[in-house]
């Protein structure tokens, strides 16, 4: 017995086989997520099973508009045995509806299926079997796709470090035990296919850039911007940083201030043409219009600027946010809307109108027609705000003119009350309060006669593709802290959450309300061990292949931040996934991981312990966050999970599981003892 625990260990332990470990820890991990979320629990899953399972069961691909209402009937009969019809409101009444509603198809969104095809191999060897046995088949493809991510991880590092660097472990062992990652690619959804892609492209492209190009790197190189291409939407822009690969090895070290010289030089020149300030300020507009909406003007009552909105059958939003927070303390009150509207020449207008957010749909204040001429005239709304309300938003021009006649206003006002047509006298200039009626107010509106601008972008920006994404909107949101700080609170907090760990398609959290706000922590002590990091070693901000790496973040996390604010004034709010970020994850956990691991360093050096154990105290942060969130997931979906039995067996065969963990990574931390420093 000696003798086989003695081989056990040292076959384990071998440096060959460290890679072996890693990947097989992912793959039983990931085979716990693949049964433990229930059925159709994963984002859009049921649309894309149907995808691939189309592409495996007819002779052409499938085209948008293409289902199968017999797949749709079985998939809803498999949610109501799981119990999890509500998750996308299927009910028996609507099992004899032509199409059965499953959630969003992905049909026809890509123009090459890459994902859904390699989905459809294996479906096509157990077509005969039943849709619940499909799922799971699917769902075991998309954990090959993960097992070999992980792979692509461990090759990145080894272009990155040191083959003896902790780093070159540390990054694929995360990855194998973060929950977050786990839940997205044990599903059945091309967001597995992109991180692949992205993996593939960061490796090829590091190696280029550290070891020099060769016909079959090249080769691999331009299949894995193809595979970028193809497999997502969220991975096209990584196609824009493959300049920097050969031109990398082309100016070696010089190649990142040139392209430092080359970003801030595109970053002027676009700059000047495409950023405008002319706009009024806290007041939204989008898409980037050609004339601006705030123009000066001898005709207003206030100031010397108007608003101005073009007529025709250009589809624009104009408007005012105003915070939740904001908006509670209205709540049950009445308000008065007023302002001074007029135009080129008499026609019929809709007056301005208050929309708000309710559990049940949009609400607004009343929408009257009124007939306007040239000369600005004061109009009033008033309105009841509900107790359910919550994000308001004011629009000026609810319906859009046929002819080309240019409207104006000028003098918003909102204030808490009931106020008769007569104009109020205001206080200041900036309109913020005053009297109406004979008694004080204060204005609720935000530049109400246009007086202040801002940045905003000229109409030659939407020449180019801006996918879930409206540049104009996006340069406003984040200038108007007042009006939409608050959604960027949510993104950041939903974005948080989803990557560390919520299961299920980000609808489980870990268990405690602290739990979060414990990871918070750590990554505050990461981004300190990065910062002392890069003190100690500032020529790390020449090495090309950083660039690069930090490239990528950017690419994937700033479309994934800005993502929802297109669909903000929509009856659902929608807030981007952290998901959508994990083209990035590489770069990502290597910030998280080099980070966490210098910190730990400084402390190791500041007291007398083992020079091994910052990293074992990295793999023990993993593994217990790993064990929690299936804690957390399987407690959720089943409770005997969170029974003391099984709570002593489960924490039996993680004692087992860790002394095992213990062997072989103490021995890959003590091989590489020698070599702390990114090569």
């Amino acid at each position: 017995m000696q003798r086989v625990w003695n081989i056990f260990v040292s076959k384990i332990t071998d440096e060959k086989n460290r890679l072996v470990v890693i990947l097989v820890v992912g793959l039983i991990h990931g085979l716990i997520y693949v049964f433990m979320i229930p059925l159709w629990m994963h984002h859009e899953e049921p649309g894309h099973f149907e995808y691939a399972w189309l592409v495996a069961n007819r002779q052409e691909l499938p085209q948008r508009g293409d289902y199968d209402n017999d797949l749709r009937r079985q998939i809803a009969e498999s949610m109501f045995a799981s119990g999890q019809e509500n998750y996308y409101n299927v009910s028996e009444k609507k099992l004899d509806d032509d199409p059965i509603w499953i959630g969003m198809s992905p049909i026809g969104l890509r123009s090459i299926p890459i994902y859904h095809w390699i989905i459809s191999l294996p479906l096509r060897i157990v077509h005969n079997s039943s849709v619940v046995t499909q799922l799971y088949v699917a769902r075991l493809t998309s954990l090959l796709l993960f097992i070999l991510s992980l792979w692509l991880t461990w090759l990145v590092m080894g272009e990155l470090v040191e083959e003896k660097h902790p780093l070159r472990w540390m990054l694929p062992v995360f990855l194998a035990l973060l929950p977050g990652y786990l839940d997205t690619m044990t599903s059945v959804h091309d967001d597995v296919l992109g991180v692949v892609a992205a993996a593939f492209f960061i490796w090829l492209s590091t190696r280029w850039i550290k070891k020099g190009w060769s016909p079959l790197l090249l080769i691999g190189w331009l299949g894995s911007l193809l595979l970028c291409y193809y497999a997502r939407e969220t991975t096209k822009l990584l196609i824009l940083l493959a300049p920097i690969v050969p031109l990398s090895r082309l100016l070696k070290r010089k190649a990142v201030p040139v392209f430092i010289a080359i970003t801030l030089f595109l970053g002027t020149f676009f700059g000047y043409q495409w950023i405008t300030f002319r706009d009024a300020a806290q007041w939204y507009y989008f898409p980037a219009q050609q004339y601006a909406n705030r123009i000066e003007s001898t005709q207003a009552p206030f100031g010397n600027y108007a608003f101005s909105l073009e007529g025709g059958n250009s589809r624009r939003h104009f408007g005012q946010s105003f915070a939740p927070g904001f908006i509670k303390p209205l709540r049950e009150k009445t308000l008065t809307l007023g302002v001074w509207i007029w135009a080129d020449q008499p026609t019929k207008v809709n007056l301005p109108i208050i929309q708000y957010r309710t559990p049940t749909g949009l609400g607004n204040s009343p929408n009257l027609e009124m007939e306007i001429g040239a000369i600005p005239i004061f109009y009033t709304t008033t309105f009841y705000i509900p107790y359910e309300a919550g994000h308001m938003w004011l629009i000026p021009l609810p319906a859009f003119l046929d002819e080309t006649t240019n409207i104006y206003f000028d003098g918003f006002v909102l204030a808490e009350g009931e106020f008769s047509s007569l104009p109020p006298a205001f206080d200041d200039e900036q309109l913020s309060s005053g009297v109406w009626d004979e008694k004080p107010f204060v204005n609720l509106i935000r530049n109400p006669s246009a007086e202040n601008a801002w940045f905003g972008l000229h109409k030659t920006v939407d020449r180019f593709p801006q996918p879930y994404i409206d540049l104009a909107l996006f340069l406003q949101t984040v200038q108007d802290t007042q009006g939409f700080g608050w959604y960027y609170k949510i993104v950041g907090s939903v974005l948080f959450q989803g990557f560390w760990g919520k299961g299920a398609g980000t609808q489980i959290p870990l268990l405690g309300s602290y739990s979060y706000k414990f990871l918070q922590i750590i990554v505050f002590l990461s981004i300190l061990g990065i910062s002392k990091y890069l003190r100690r070693f500032g020529s790390l901000f020449l090495k090309a292949e950083l660039f690069l790496l930090g490239s990528v973040i950017l690419a994937a996390w700033l479309p994934t931040i800005f993502r929802g604010t297109t669909e903000m004034f929509s009856f659902i709010l929608i807030v981007p996934y952290a998901r959508y970020a994990f083209p990035a994850i590489i770069p990502t956990a290597f910030l998280f991981s080099a980070g966490f691991l210098e910190l730990l360093r400084w402390v190791g050096s500041q007291f007398t312990y083992p020079k091994k154990l910052p990293a074992l105290f990295f793999l023990a942060f993993c593994s217990s966050l790993a064990s929690y969130a299936l804690f957390s997931f399987g407690g959720y979906f089943y409770p005997w999970v969170l029974n003391a039995g099984f709570l002593l067996f489960f924490g039996l065969l993680m004692g087992v599981f860790y002394i095992v963990f213990y062997i072989v990574f103490s021995y890959l931390i003590r091989s590489g003892e020698h070599s702390v420093e990114l090569d």
